[in-house]
């Protein structure tokens, strides 16, 4: 199952950047947040921090330790995927004006990913605090 979920993040990065652009589709964040949820839910060290959250009169570093765990996890998850997805909009083509159209498209795609990570993480997060019963602010 955990493997699913891994992959249903994997086919959203790579629905969402094909080259060719009449077949992209968004990302549902929504969808890819419940993923990601229960891919976070399944790490022990997710774990440990959640319930050291629950007893902790520390919350924001506890939550910020939670965030930096669930970067690492999306980073690991994701790293090769995305190097793949770059790599192969920098390849040489024989059509240098194909080439010059993907090689383009390289710093939006970077810049989407980055703020794909960054929303992912925050609605996941808010996800793993209703989920796991924590309130924030506590």
């Amino acid at each position: 199952m955990i493997e699913a979920m891994e992959q249903q993040i994997i086919n959203s990065i790579n629905n969402k950047w094909t080259k060719d652009k009449d077949k992209r589709r968004d990302i549902d964040l929504e969808q890819v947040s419940d993923s990601f949820r229960v891919l976070c839910s399944s790490r022990a060290t997710t774990l440990d921090i959640i319930e050291r959250l629950k007893k902790s009169d520390d919350k924001e570093s506890k939550t910020q330790e939670l965030k930096a765990n669930m970067i690492k996890i999306y980073d690991w998850v994701t790293e090769e995927t995305i190097e793949s997805l770059i790599a192969k909009y920098c390849t040489s083509l024989k059509d240098k004006k194909k080439e010059a159209e993907y090689k383009a498209e390289v710093p939006q795609i970077e810049g989407y990913l980055e703020d794909l990570k960054e929303n992912l993480i925050t609605k996941t997060m808010n996800k793993l605090f209703v989920f796991h019963k924590i309130k924030e602010g506590e």
